[in-house]
Order: C-alpha cells, then structure tokens, then sequence
C-alpha cells in the first residue's frame, strides 16, 4: 500500500554557504523559515533537505519523489507490512501527523503566519520603461550664472 505526499514548500530551494542549491520537501510546514536549521536533515545519497517531522514519515517506508521539470512535488510512501502490521504502520504515521499539526496549531498564530509568509514574498516589478513617472518631483528652477 502506498500514500501520496504533497510538497508545501515545492517553490523553494535552499542555497547552502558553499553554494549548492537543495531541493526541500515538507508535507507540514509552508515556508523554510518555520523552522530552524537544526528542523532540518538531508535524505541520505540526495540533495534533497526534509523537515524532521515528515522525515519521520518517511525514514520507516521506501520513498518515490515525484518531480516536474525541476521542482519537487511530491514523495510516494510505500510500506512493504502486510496485515495487522501494516494498519498498525499507518495509525502510528497518522497519530504522528495529527500531533504535529495540533502542535503548530498552538505554536503558530494563524495570522501571523500568514503575515510572515507575506513579508517573505518575493515582489516581482517589471522594469521601468519611460525614465520619469508622474510622481518624480519637478525639477527646480536653477538661477543662471551671471558672468
């Protein structure tokens, strides 16, 4: 039996001090700045960094990332149990989510979640075409030199 996870921080990738560039997969959090880099841990023999909480989720299943073009969208979990053993799996995976998400329910005000992930939003403008807009200020009027 296999279970699909989604990718919430798909648009982002982390640059490292040594400038390699990492995938990130979360099925939890939004935005990589939710949590600390220690919240952090690199999938062994990948480039690819996960959240301690949904590495929990993984590190007891076999993993298929599910890629388009070169974004990260998301990982199917396969576990190889069979009967009792395999719901016992699953409801220990289940109770681990639902925790995770009643914990950050009561750590994170939903507000200001939502005005963090804002403040980190990238703004795209398009470049200027003219040289002057309306609300440059009007150029002043300079004496002439007399001689």
């Amino acid at each position: 039996m296999s279970i699909l996870l989604k990718n919430r921080v798909s648009k982002f990738k982390i640059k490292t001090k040594d400038s390699h560039l990492l995938h990130i997969f979360s099925v939890f959090y939004d935005h990589p700045a939710m949590l600390n880099e220690e919240g952090w841990v690199m999938m062994k023999g990948m480039k690819i960094l996960v959240d301690v909480d949904t590495m929990f989720l993984l590190e007891s299943n076999i993993s298929e990332f599910g890629w388009n073009k070169d974004k990260l969208l998301t990982c199917k979990i396969t576990s190889n149990l069979e009967g009792e053993e395999l719901n016992k799996h699953w409801d220990k995976l289940y109770k681990h989510a639902t925790r995770v998400r009643s914990r950050m329910k009561r750590h994170f005000d939903s507000d200001k979640v939502v005005e963090m992930l804002e403040d980190l939003s990238i703004s795209h403008s398009s470049p200027v075409e003219k040289d002057s807009t309306e609300s440059d200020p009007e150029p002043e009027n300079t004496p002439a030199k007399s001689n």
